[in-house]
């Protein structure tokens, strides 16, 4: 009976603690402005376009993103990011020369325990306000 339940104890652990990991949090914007629609996994994420949106609880490691931008001249970035578990990540789009874009990413620090929230939204959109204050930011950098 003992090594039954020792069994039991053993074998139910690693699940209990796969089940307690940390959602990320993913914020993305672009430097010029550009208006765009975001995808996870082919799955559109806003309904209306934005030049910079908070996606938060993202539980999965990893994220296939497809950005498609208002603007036809640019070209839709399609890209695999990996989210480790309890990170806040940055990544911005920036153009180079001509109309070619890309996603560069900023910043990625762990989530402190105080702004982890069980009732976070899925998606959160951000004001004007707030992508001009995280521009003059990175600029000062």
């Amino acid at each position: 009976m003992k090594t039954l339940y020792a069994f039991l104890v053993a074998a139910v652990l690693p699940l209990w603690a796969m089940a307690q990991t940390t959602p990320s949090n993913l914020q993305i914007f672009s430097q010029d402005g550009d208006s765009f629609y975001i995808f996870l996994n082919g799955q559109q994420q806003n309904t209306e376009p934005v030049s910079s949106i908070n996606l938060s609880d993202l539980q999965n490691s990893g994220y296939q993103i497809k950005i498609v931008f208002i603007n036809n001249s640019l070209a839709p970035i399609e890209r695999r990011i990996t989210t480790p578990n309890g990170y806040n990540l940055v990544y911005t789009i920036v153009r180079g020369n001509s109309e070619l874009v890309r996603l560069n990413e900023m910043l990625g620090e762990p989530i402190k325990k105080d702004e982890i929230n069980p009732e976070k939204r899925a998606l959160r959109f951000v004001s004007r306000d707030r992508i001009e204050k995280q521009r003059n930011q990175f600029k000062s950098l």
